[in-house]
C-alpha cells in the first residue's frame, strides 16, 4: 500500500482533483498500422522516415536527426521550413487508433476524476468515454475552453488533437507560442490552464520528468504555486529534482504499480461517495446533466435562424442557467440563494417539476436550520412546492418521499392532535411514493420510522397497531434492500419498545425478535456500535423480568454486547453506564464475594462513563442501591445542581427506595425544587 498524502485525499473527497495525463498512458496503444505509439522518440523518427519518403529530407539528415533528442530534431526540421502542413496528414494517421485497444485504464481514471488534461494528441479518452468527443477543449475551441473553467466534466487537450492539426503543439515554436502567451488562441488556452492550476489539485500520471513537452507546464505550476500555494502531485519511480520541489511525489517502484495506486485512490473516492447523502448524489447528477443541457442548447442556438425559435431556446437556456446556479448554491448549503435561483427558473419554465422539487428541498434544508414559527413557515412553503411539482408530474415519487419526510420533521416539533395529523399526512405521501416506485426501500424505511415515532406518543391498542404497521414497513424495506442495516436496527428498536409495554411470554417473544434484528444489523455493518448498545440494553431489560440461571445468562450476553459497543466507540459513556447498571442488577441477585466482584466491575464502568464525558447520576444510584448514603447523596446533589437529572426522575427512580424517607434525601430534593 502506498502512503497517500492527506491533501490529495481531501481533493479526491471534494471532487477537486484534475488528472494530468502524459504520453506514458498511450505507450502500449496501437495505431491503424498496428504500431505501438510508445513515446516521442519513436514518433519523431517516424516523422523523419515519412519526410524521406516524401522527399523533404535526405538520408544523411535523417541519420543526424536519429542521433539527437526528439526536440532537437524538431528544431532542425523547423529551421528547414518543415511545418505541420507537410507532416499534418502523417501525424493524424500515426495517432489514429485501431479497433481492439484496451481502454479499461482510461475508464478507471475517468471514474477517479471526470476532469482530465492531457498532452496526448490521440483520442484514447474519446474512445473510452464517447461523451468527451463532443465537449473536449483545445486551442482554438473558445466555447469549450470557457466551459472547462467551470464544468465538472471536461477533457482539455492542452497540446491539441488530431481532429485539429493547427491546434497541435509540436514544433519548438508552438511550445514558445503557447507558454509565452503568443497569440489570442494560445493565451486563452494558457489562461484556462492557469485557472485550473490555482483552483484545483493536479495529479500527474505517465509524464516523464525531463520531457521537454511537459517542462512548460511545470514552470507554470511553479510560478502560480508561489502565489496560491496549491498542492500538486506526481506518480513517479524517480526521485524529484530540486527544480521540481513544488510537486509532491507519490513514489512507486516501477510504472507497473500505477494501477495499484489508482485503485487505492478510487477506494478513497468510493468511500467519499458512499458518505454522500442521497440528496447530494441527486444534486450532483442533476448538475452534470444541467451542464450538458446548457451546452446542447447553446449549440442549437448557433444553428437556428428563426427569431421565434431562437427566443424560445434563449428562454429555455436562461431557465437552465438559473437551475444550474441554484444547484451549485444548494450543494454549497446556501439554501436561500438556491431558492431564489429555483424561483427564477420556474418563472421562465413554469412546468419544471424537477425545479419545484428542488425548491421544496432547499426550503426544507433551510427549515432544518431554524426553529419555531420560522421553521414551520418554511416547511409549509416546501409543501406548496412539492404540490406544484406533483401537479406537473403526478408520478414524481422522489417528491412524495421528500414531502413525507418534511411532514414527519414538522410533526416531530408538535404534539397531540397536531402532530398526529402531520404524521398521518406523511403516511399518505410515503404511500404515494411507493405506489409509483414499488421497490422504494428508503420510503418504506422512513414510513416505518414515522409510524414508530407516532406509536411512542400513544398507548395500548393504538400504540401496538402503529408499531405493528412499522414492522411491516421495515419488512418491505429489507425485502427490497436485504443489507439495509439501519432498517434492521430501527426494526429491532421498535420491537424492543413494544416489548416494554408487554409482559410474560408476549414480551419475551418481542425481545427475542429484536435480538434477531440487531444480529442482522451487525451482520451487514460489523462496526455498528449503536446496534450492539441497543442489543445489550434489550438483553438487560429481558433479564430483569427473569431470575436465576436464565437471568444471569441474559445479563452476561448483554455484557458482551456492551463490550462490543465500547470497543467500536471507546467514548460511549451511555454504553458504560448501561453496562454498569446491568452488572449492578446482576450483583443484587448475588451475595458475598461474587456480588462484591460484580459491584466492583460496575463501579469501574461508571467511572469510565464519567471519564468519557458522562454525568454522576448513575454513580449516585449505584451507591444508593448499596446503601452507601453519604456517597449516594454527594453525587445526587452534584447531578441535580448540574441539571444532569430532574427531581421528578429521582422521585420515580426505584434505586432511591431505600432512602425515600431519609431527611437528608428529602432536603436535597426540596432545595433543588426551590431553585
Amino acid at each position: 500500500m502506498i502512503n497517500i498524502p492527506s491533501e490529495l485525499k481531501k481533493a479526491i473527497e471534494a471532487d477537486d482533483l484534475v488528472l494530468f495525463i502524459g504520453a506514458g498512458l498511450s505507450w502500449n496503444l496501437q495505431n491503424t498500422d498496428n504500431e505501438f505509439l510508445e513515446g516521442w522518440d519513436k514518433m519523431v523518427k517516424s516523422i523523419t522516415s515519412h519526410l524521406i519518403t516524401e522527399g523533404y529530407i535526405t538520408d544523411e539528415l535523417k541519420q543526424i536527426c536519429d542521433a539527437l533528442e526528439p526536440i532537437e530534431t524538431l528544431k532542425i526540421l523547423e529551421k528547414k521550413g518543415i511545418s505541420k502542413r507537410e507532416i499534418g496528414g502523417f501525424v493524424k494517421h500515426y495517432f489514429t487508433l485501431r479497433g481492439g485497444n484496451d481502454f479499461s485504464f482510461h475508464k478507471k481514471l475517468f471514474s477517479l476524476s471526470t476532469k482530465i488534461i492531457t498532452t496526448n494528441y490521440d483520442k484514447a479518452f474519446e474512445k473510452a468515454i464517447p461523451e468527451l468527443q463532443e465537449i473536449k477543449a483545445y486551442k482554438g475551441k473558445d466555447y469549450e475552453l470557457n466551459r472547462v473553467k467551470k464544468d465538472s466534466v471536461f477533457l482539455f487537450k492542452l497540446h491539441g488533437c488530431i481532429d485539429g492539426i493547427d491546434s497541435m503543439v509540436l514544433f519548438p515554436s508552438d511550445y514558445d507560442g503557447l507558454y509565452d502567451d503568443k497569440g489570442r488562441e494560445a493565451e486563452h488556452a494558457l489562461h484556462t490552464l492557469r485557472i485550473l492550476i490555482s483552483n484545483k489539485t493536479f495529479l500527474f500520471i505517465g509524464t516523464g520528468l525531463g520531457d521537454p513537452q511537459i517542462n512548460g507546464i511545470f514552470k507554470e505550476i511553479n510560478r502560480i504555486q508561489g502565489i496560491y500555494d496549491q498542492e500538486h502531485y506526481i506518480i513517479t519511480d524517480k526521485p524529484l529534482e530540486n527544480s521540481l520541489n513544488f510537486l509532491t511525489s507519490i513514489k512507486v517502484a516501477s510504472y507497473k504499480e500505477i494501477p495499484e495506486v489508482i485503485d487505492q485512490l478510487l477506494e478513497i473516492k468510493q468511500a467519499a461517495e458512499a458518505k454522500k447523502s442521497s440528496q447530494e448524489k441527486m444534486l450532483s447528477d442533476q448538475l452534470k446533466e444541467s451542464e450538458k443541457e446548457i451546452d446542447s442548447l447553446t449549440k442549437k442556438l448557433s444553428k437556428v435562424q428563426n427569431e421565434n425559435e431562437r427566443q424560445l431556446l434563449l428562454l429555455e437556456r436562461e431557465a437552465n442557467n438559473h437551475f444550474n446556479i441554484g444547484l451549485k448554491h444548494h450543494l454549497a448549503g446556501e439554501y436561500l440563494d438556491a431558492s431564489k435561483e429555483y424561483k427564477a427558473a420556474t418563472e421562465l419554465k413554469p412546468k419544471s417539476s424537477e425545479t419545484y422539487n428542488n425548491w421544496g428541498s432547499a426550503l426544507s434544508n433551510l427549515a432544518q436550520t431554524k426553529s419555531g414559527i420560522e421553521a414551520e413557515a418554511l416547511y409549509k412553503e416546501s409543501f406548496k412546492k412539492y404540490y406544484q411539482a406533483t401537479q406537473n408530474k403526478p408520478d414524481l415519487y422522489d417528491t412524495y418521499y421528500n414531502w413525507g419526510n418534511d411532514l414527519t420533521r414538522l410533526a416531530q416539533s408538535k404534539s397531540g392532535v397536531e402532530a398526529k395529523a402531520l404524521y398521518r399526512e406523511s403516511f399518505e405521501k410515503y404511500q404515494q411514493a411507493v405506489q409509483y416506485k414499488p421497490d422504494f426501500h428508503e420510503a418504506y424505511y422512513n414510513w416505518g420510522n414515522a409510524l414508530s415515532e407516532l406509536a411512542q406518543t400513544k398507548s395500548g391498542v393504538e400504540a401496538e397497531a402503529l408499531y405493528k404497521d412499522s414492522f411491516e414497513k421495515y419488512q418491505q424495506a429489507v425485502q427490497y434492500k436485504s443489507d439495509f442495516h439501519q432498517a434492521y436496527y430501527n426494526w429491532g428498536t421498535a420491537l424492543s419498545e413494544l416489548a416494554q409495554t408487554k409482559s410474560g411470554v408476549e414480551a419475551e417473544a418481542l425481545y427475542k425478535d429484536s435480538f434477531e434484528k440487531y444480529q442482522q444489523a451487525v451482520q451487514y455493518k460489523s462496526d455498528f456500535h449503536q446496534a450492539y448498545y441497543n442489543w445489550g440494553t434489550a438483553l438487560s431489560k429481558l433479564a430483569q423480568t427473569k431470575s436465576g440461571i436464565e437471568a444471569e445468562a441474559l445479563y452476561k450476553d448483554s455484557f458482551e454486547k456492551y463490550h462490543h459497543a465500547t470497543q467500536l466507540k471507546p467514548d460511549d459513556h451511555k454504553a458504560y453506564y448501561n453496562w454498569g447498571n446491568a452488572l449492578s442488577n446482576l450483583a443484587q441477585t448475588k451475595s458475598g464475594i461474587e456480588a462484591e466482584k460484580l459491584y466492583n466491575e460496575a463501579f469501574e464502568k461508571f467511572q469510565q462513563g464519567i471519564k468519557n464525558g458522562g454525568d454522576f447520576y448513575n454513580l449516585a444510584c449505584f451507591y444508593a442501591v448499596r446503601n452507601k448514603k453519604e456517597e449516594a447523596l454527594k453525587y445526587l446533589e452534584r447531578s441535580l445542581s448540574r441539571r444532569d437529572v430532574s427531581v421528578e426522575i429521582v422521585e420515580k427512580d426505584k434505586d432511591w427506595d431505600g432512602l425515600r424517607d431519609d431527611s437528608d434525601f428529602k432536603r436535597i430534593l426540596s432545595n433543588t425544587k426551590g431553585l
